[in-house]
């Protein structure tokens, strides 16, 4: 009798056995002694920043404080001779307006080559108290003219006081020369201002006068 074939079965595939895991070998921790040898050589690659210098410092705070007072005397002058309508007033103050134009320029220069870098923000108070007629932009509507030239005289001499003063905190003969000049400047202003204030004292106006106050736009 024949016998029936039987289907072999298929065999199963046996599962792999699951990799052994190799064990990460973690360093050991580092002694406090360890951390302080590797520490030196750490920062060794750092750039070191800039020494703090005292002294460029102080040098471009009086240099500040002076272009702030400059800035303030041009833009003062200027404001004054565009409403002036006296002709001789008007180039006058002009000419005061040009020479705190120049005196700012050269305070900047002397800033950059001595201190270096740019000026950044200047202080709110110059090395005068000019500041105080501007109001948006404009002078105080308020003030006669004798009131802006003993203001103007005020400026000037306080000017004429901080070169002298502080050219004697330095030893940079180039900063010493400068400085001297400006305070001689500054004084032959006081001299023109104490000139016209005599001048205002007598049949002599620097605004023309109509109903409009003279200070109006």
């Amino acid at each position: 009798m024949a016998t029936k074939k039987t289907k072999s079965s298929k065999t199963k595939p046996r599962k792999k056995a699951p990799a052994k895991k190799k064990a990460v070998k973690r360093p050991a921790p580092r002694t406090k002694a360890a951390v302080r040898k590797t520490k030196p050589i750490a920062t060794r690659s750092k750039m070191r920043a800039p020494r703090f210098d005292p002294k460029k410092k102080k040098l471009g705070d009086i240099l500040k404080k002076a272009i702030k007072g400059e800035e303030d005397g041009l833009h003062f002058y200027s404001l004054l001779a565009e409403r002036a309508a006296n002709p001789d007033a008007k180039r006058k103050l002009e000419g005061l307006r040009d020479d705190e134009t120049r005196h700012k320029a050269t305070l900047t220069a002397m800033y950059r080559k001595l201190v270096g870098g740019e000026i950044g923000k200047l202080p709110v108070r110059g090395i005068n108290a000019l500041r105080k007629v501007f109001a948006k932009g404009h002078l105080d509507t308020r003030k006669t003219e004798m009131e802006f030239i003993l203001l103007a005289i005020e400026a000037e001499l306080a000017a004429t006081k901080y070169y002298r003063e502080q050219k004697a905190l330095m030893q940079d003969q180039e900063f010493v020369d400068i400085f001297d000049q400006l305070a001689d400047e500054e004084h032959r202003h006081f001299e023109l201002l104490q000139a016209e204030k005599d001048a205002l004292s007598g049949n002599y106006n620097w605004f023309a006068y109509g109903d409009a106050s003279p200070m109006e736009d």
